[in-house]
């Protein structure tokens, strides 16, 4: 993955040395390919990757600089996350870097219990409400019209099967 960031870094600062405009950085890096990463737990990930078992590499900060870059390159990051767990994390800057933007969505209802999306336009007695499988709930996006649901189909409940 390391040269192709290396290469995406290069082609990007020769744009925007020669004055084009951010959409023609983006296309040029979704010419180049875009980079998916999951992570099914980021608590778990950013621990592993700031305090590495013995014998793995020292990665902190290469992902401290790709997250923090990582969209202007065509890197994206979805991440889920426990809101009782991410406390342990708070602060680190890898942590600090993939919620800064505090975009998502929001998964299983209850939203007053996270701490990152902006769901200030619920009421609060929805906000401690359970959601069913497959919704959605999006956080207030400023400058648009609030969308408080969306249905992801053929989403379940872990250990149920199709």
């Amino acid at each position: 993955m390391q040269p192709e960031i290396v290469e995406k870094n290069k082609k990007k600062k020769e744009l925007e040395n020669t004055g084009a405009s951010e959409k023609a950085v983006y296309s040029e890096m979704c010419r180049l390919g875009l980079v998916l990463i999951l992570i099914e737990n980021l608590t778990e990930f950013v621990l592993h990757v700031s305090r590495p078992e013995e014998g793995v590499p020292e990665m902190a900060g290469f992902f401290a600089n790709i997250t923090e870059k990582g969209a202007g390159l065509g890197m994206y990051f979805f991440c889920a996350y426990n809101p009782v767990e991410i406390k342990k994390v708070a602060g680190n800057a890898i942590y600090n870097n993939l919620t800064a933007k505090k975009e998502g969505m929001h998964f299983g209802g209850n939203i007053a219990e996270q701490t990152i999306l902006n769901f200030t336009y619920i009421p609060y007695k929805e906000q401690g409400r359970a959601q069913k499988p497959g919704i959605a709930m999006l956080p207030l996006v400023e400058g648009e019209a609030p969308v408080k649901r969306v249905v992801v189909p053929q989403m379940q409940r872990q250990g149920e099967e199709e």
